[in-house]
C-alpha cells in the first residue's frame, strides 16, 4: 500500500513538475499536455447510453463520450446554427476595378464566416478562350493599407474560385468564396478581405462596387478609389451548449 502511494505521489509530483505526460513515450512532445503512443492500441473513451449521457449533471464543454445508443463520439459543446446573411451590400453601380481589392466588414453576430459572395466577371481581354482563378483572404487585426495593400494582421481564412470562359463584364456572376474551415468571428469586431488575381493576363479585377461610401466606418479599395464592394457576408451563428455526435 505504501510502495502504491509512493508511485501514486511521485506521479503526480512528475506531472506538475514536467506540465505534461508520456504514455507508451519517454519523451512526450512538447505541445501535449499528455501525449499517448501505441502501435496496437488506441483510446477507448467512456461508452454511456443515451440516458446515462442524460443524467450527467451540469456537463463542461468539451466533454468527450461514445454514445453506445446513437453508434457515435460525442462531444458537450456549442453547435452552430443554419448559414444566414449577416452583411448585404450587393446593388452597386456596374463599374470595374484593379488586381487587388479589400473591403472592411463589421459582423453584428458572433459564429462560423462561411463564405463571402461577390459580383465578379471574368477580366481577361478575351474571356471567352479561358476561363480565371482568383483568391479571397481574410484577415483579423488589420493595422492599416497602403492604397490596395494591406497592412498588419493574420489571414483567418481562405479561398479561391475559378471564374469561367465567356464570363465577360457582362453578365456579371454571383460568385461564393465558400471556406473549408469556417473560422470564428466576433460581432462588432472588424475584419478584412482581399482578392488578388491567381490567373494572369486580365486587365482588371472585374469586380463590381458601389459609386459612394454606403457602408459607415468600414473602408475599401477598388480600382483607385475607396468605394464600397458589393458583397455579402455568410454566418453561422453559434447556439447553446448540446450533445454533438463527431461522426
Amino acid at each position: 500500500m505504501k510502495r502504491q502511494l509512493f508511485s501514486i505521489g511521485l506521479f503526480l509530483f512528475c506531472t506538475q513538475l514536467f506540465a505534461q505526460v508520456g504514455i507508451g513515450t519517454a519523451s512526450p512532445n512538447a505541445n501535449a499536455l499528455l501525449d499517448l503512443v501505441s502501435t496496437s492500441k488506441g483510446v477507448l473513451l467512456p461508452r454511456l447510453t443515451d440516458a446515462q449521457r442524460n443524467a450527467i449533471a451540469s456537463p463542461s464543454e468539451g466533454l468527450l463520450i461514445y454514445n453506445t445508443t446513437a453508434g457515435k463520439a460525442q462531444v458537450y459543446g456549442k453547435a452552430s446554427k443554419a448559414e444566414r446573411i449577416n452583411i448585404s451590400y450587393f446593388s452597386g453601380a456596374t463599374l470595374t476595378g484593379e488586381d487587388l481589392a479589400w473591403q472592411a466588414f463589421t459582423p453584428t453576430v458572433s459564429g462560423y464566416l462561411s463564405k463571402i459572395t461577390l459580383n465578379q466577371a471574368n477580366p481577361r481581354q478575351d474571356p471567352s478562350l479561358d476561363s480565371y482563378e482568383v483568391e479571397l483572404r481574410v484577415y483579423s487585426g488589420v493595422t492599416g493599407n497602403n492604397g490596395a495593400s494591406l497592412s498588419g494582421g493574420t489571414v483567418i481564412a481562405y479561398s479561391s474560385i475559378v471564374i469561367p470562359a465567356a464570363a465577360s463584364p457582362a453578365p456579371w456572376l454571383s460568385v461564393d468564396y465558400i471556406f473549408d474551415h469556417p473560422p470564428y468571428v466576433s460581432s462588432n469586431t472588424q475584419y478584412h478581405f482581399q482578392t488578388t488575381s491567381v490567373s494572369t493576363g486580365g486587365y482588371f479585377s472585374g469586380i463590381k462596387f458601389y459609386s459612394s461610401d454606403v457602408y459607415p466606418n468600414n473602408n475599401s479599395w477598388v480600382g483607385g478609389v475607396n468605394q464600397d464592394l458589393n458583397f455579402k457576408v455568410h454566418i453561422k451563428p453559434v447556439g447553446p451548449a448540446t450533445w454533438i455526435s463527431l461522426n
